[in-house]
């Protein structure tokens, strides 16, 4: 498909955080990245109905992600479909833009506006929303059901559990969760946890917390469950 700049124009943000910025680029090339697997019609015959049509299968496609797959999205080489940015203005209204398939990037307008926009042409759209409302949008599209976590900056960690940690994990029931903070941490764990796979999705926050239960073992019985369970894959005595 052959690229065009499209332009993006958000009402009512004003010297935008640069991290704001950051985090809805990187979204944004998520959602793209799985728009343009999408396209079967020519770039040649993109319009606005085009783009309500693509929005859709958008959005059921996003919808039957894995975890992993959703993941490939922010990294994924897109060949001769690449996003690209020409240009940032952060003057009131905050502008950006695209270079790519014009179709996906009207689609994904139509998601950042709740299918609210003033379309000047093909290739200039006025959003009548600020970048903030548009980050929500778009989150809300990669996981609506907030199956994973879509995190920019410190991302999410995958790890495979032995058969011998799987089980020291689920040795806790889980009606104990509101006994303290380590059975509703490994209660929570265990919902993190696949059993068939054995395959956990953690955060950052996950992860500290983990390594706070883990610091001198000796003291009692949930530091060194812990560390029985975690203990292959983090280096808890270099914290």
């Amino acid at each position: 498909m052959p690229s065009e700049i499209c332009s993006l124009k958000f009402k009512g943000t004003r010297r935008p955080d640069p991290a704001q910025i950051g985090e809805f680029l990187f979204l944004f090339r998520g959602t793209y990245a799985a728009a343009v697997r999408l396209i079967d019609i020519p770039e040649t015959q993109a319009s606005l109905e085009s783009a309500r049509k693509l929005k859709k299968q958008l959005i059921k496609n996003l919808n039957s992600l894995d975890a992993g797959e959703l993941d490939s999205l922010f990294s994924r080489s897109l060949g001769h479909d690449k996003l690209g940015t020409e240009k940032i203005s952060h003057q009131s209204p905050l502008e950006i833009e695209f270079v790519g398939a014009l179709i996906a990037i009207l689609a994904i307008g139509l998601i950042i506006s709740g299918g609210k926009m003033k379309v000047v042409n093909l290739f200039e759209i006025e959003l009548n929303q600020s970048l903030g409302k548009g980050i929500k949008e778009l989150l809300q599209a990669l996981s609506p059901r907030k199956k994973a976590r879509i995190g920019y900056g410190v991302r999410g960690t995958q790890i495979k559990l032995s058969k011998k940690e799987l089980n020291e994990l689920f040795k806790q029931d889980p009606a104990q969760r509101g006994r303290g903070g380590f059975q509703r941490l490994l209660v929570k764990l265990q919902k993190l946890t696949n059993r068939s796979t054995r395959i956990m999705e953690l955060n950052g926050e996950d992860i500290d917390r983990i390594k706070q239960y883990s610091r001198n073992p000796k003291k009692g019985g949930f530091q060194s469950r812990i560390r029985k369970i975690f203990e292959k894959h983090f280096k808890f005595d270099e914290d």
